[in-house]
């Protein structure tokens, strides 16, 4: 067995910079046994790795504190299989990469809503966690079982919020969907078969779950 902890292969030019400002990145804080891989196939680069733990990642993508961190506890599980979120930066437009989709965010780490979206892009509803990107040939957003909410209520306005809701086909028939604030209170349990539009009660901050 290699002594190498892990091998970080980056997918890019040997010669291009983003690929030595990843390595830097990598290697400076690493305190396990490493090496960094750069190959211009992902697949190539793996099959060279001779590191116990493998990360494939690209030039231009920097691992994050906790990244490191985890590593350097030689936390790593040989029987499973991790990923990360990745913030990228291009032209001055910040995106970031979830499980669900790509999301724009602003320089705070805010998601930003889309031309066309499920809500105001006025930053009185922020989403966070759990929502898929906006459907191109309709105005809707898939969520995971669990997606979270933020709201920023004005003074004027009811404390009421108002949800169109659809369940999608997998669901397989009548869904039971709980809107819960921030302190664990359920604002509101319903039950949805197909399009409805449901009213919760709520203050400031909110997670959505089904």
């Amino acid at each position: 067995m290699s002594d190498l902890y892990l091998s970080v292969v980056l997918t890019g030019v040997a010669d291009d910079g983003a690929v030595e400002a990843t390595r830097a990145a990598w290697t400076t804080g690493l305190c396990v046994p490493a090496e960094v891989v750069v190959s211009p196939s992902r697949n190539a680069g793996i099959r060279q790795a001779a590191g116990e733990f493998v990360v494939a990642t690209r030039a231009g993508v920097t691992p994050s504190a906790e990244i490191i961190a985890l590593v350097n506890a030689r936390r790593l599980d040989a029987g499973a299989i991790y990923r990360a979120d990745v913030l990228e930066e291009s032209a001055g437009v910040r995106r970031l990469w979830t499980r669900e989709g790509c999301s724009r965010v602003s320089a705070e780490g805010v998601r930003l809503a889309e031309d066309k979206d499920v809500y105001a892009g006025d930053g009185s509803v922020v989403l966070g966690a759990g929502w898929f990107p906006v459907e191109s040939d309709a105005c809707y957003r898939w969520i995971e079982s669990a997606a979270e909410f933020e709201i920023a209520r004005p003074d004027w306005a009811l404390p009421e919020l108002l949800i169109d809701m659809e369940s999608g086909p997998s669901a397989g028939g009548p869904l039971a969907v709980e809107v819960v604030n921030e302190a664990g209170v359920v604002r509101l349990a319903a039950t949805v078969a197909g399009r409805c539009r449901v009213s919760a009660r709520m203050g400031i901050g909110a997670r959505i779950g089904a």
